[in-house]
C-alpha cells in the first residue's frame, strides 16, 4: 500500500498533467518545441487564513509548472496561444518533488 508522500506524489503529478495547456517552447538555443505546461498565475498563499486571520507567506509572482523533463534555462521563452501570453523563464524554484519542476516567470507585454 503506497504511503501518504507517494499517494500526494501521483496526485500532484495527475492534476498538473491535467491542468496543463498547450505551450510553445523557445529555447535560447534555436530549437523550438510543442509540450504541456501549467500557468499559474494567481498569487500562492500559505497559512491559516481561517484561524490566523492573515497569510503567513504570499508570493505574487507568476509561475510556469513542467511535468516532463525539458532541460530548459534561464530565458527560454514559452509562448501559450490558449492564452495569447508569452513568458521567460526567470528562476527555477527549488524542487520538492522528482515529478514536476516549477519556474518564476516574466511576463513579455502583448
Amino acid at each position: 500500500m503506497p504511503n501518504f508522500a507517494q499517494i500526494k506524489r501521483q496526485a500532484r503529478h495527475d492534476l498538473h498533467s491535467q491542468l496543463a495547456v498547450p505551450a510553445v517552447l523557445t529555447r535560447t538555443n534555436p530549437v523550438v518545441s510543442e509540450i504541456t505546461a501549467r500557468l499559474h498565475q494567481n498569487p500562492f498563499m500559505q497559512g491559516d487564513i481561517d484561524y490566523q486571520g492573515y497569510t503567513e507567506r504570499e508570493e505574487d509572482y507568476v509561475r510556469v509548472i513542467l511535468a516532463q523533463s525539458l532541460n530548459v534555462e534561464r530565458g527560454d521563452r514559452l509562448y501559450f496561444p490558449d492564452y495569447n501570453q508569452t513568458v521567460v523563464l526567470f528562476q527555477r524554484r527549488p524542487r520538492t518533488d522528482d515529478s514536476y519542476e516549477t519556474w518564476i516567470v516574466k511576463e513579455v507585454p502583448r
